[in-house]
């Protein structure tokens, strides 16, 4: 039976590969039965994801991945996968009802689907990301942990007013935050400016 199962899932790759239509196949493992599909928005399966073994798979409107013994590798539970290694190495950012978070390449959810928005590592702060829940922005570090919290209105470029330091907004009141992390100066000021 696993032969069989290997052989078809073989052919339906080389089917997938070459196909036009976005569905190709129903294959059934187990009592479940999952469609074989390409990734969303995509013109063929990621070679990353290809590279891992893995196979996705579609049921009812939400996308997994199966290895090639059929065995679930990530949950049937995503709306939409990233490339690795697009945002950091070895992780996969992934949406779940407009939620991003990220995966491994165990297919470990690293970073729960909780955030609004996950912007690009690096972009404010070495080794950082900025994510918002809501209207509120925090940052998350290479680790996945979050190291600010999102609570702040608006976060500045750190450094405009203060080496190491960043301006932070929160209901209209403005304050401080350092390159750790920590609120240095908490947000109870009405305006801060530079003196020339």
């Amino acid at each position: 039976m696993k032969t069989l199962l290997i052989t078809a899932l073989i052919i339906l790759i080389t089917f997938i590969n070459n196909a036009q239509s976005p569905i190709v196949k129903e294959v059934k493992i187990d009592p479940i039965t999952f469609e074989i599909k390409k990734l969303p928005d995509t013109n063929k399966i990621s070679t990353t994801y290809e590279s891992l073994g893995w196979i996705l798979v579609e049921k009812k409107g939400k996308y997994g991945f199966i290895d090639s013994t059929g065995k679930e590798v990530v949950p049937v539970i995503y709306d939409h996968f990233c490339d690795f290694d697009e945002y950091q190495n070895g992780w996969a950012l992934v949406t779940k009802d407009k939620k991003y978070g990220f995966i491994n390449t165990k297919g470990e959810e690293i970073v729960p689907t909780k955030y609004d928005n996950i912007f690009y590592f690096g972009e404010y702060q070495e080794g950082w990301a900025m994510v918002r829940i809501k209207k509120h922005y925090g940052f998350m570090n290479l680790s996945g942990e979050e190291i600010v919290e999102p609570k702040y209105n608006s976060i500045h470029n750190f450094d405009e007013y203060k080496v190491g330091w960043a301006i932070v907004e929160k209901n209209k009141k403005y304050g401080f935050i350092d390159k750790k992390g920590e609120e240095v100066v908490a947000p109870e000021y009405k305006s801060i400016s530079l003196i020339p």
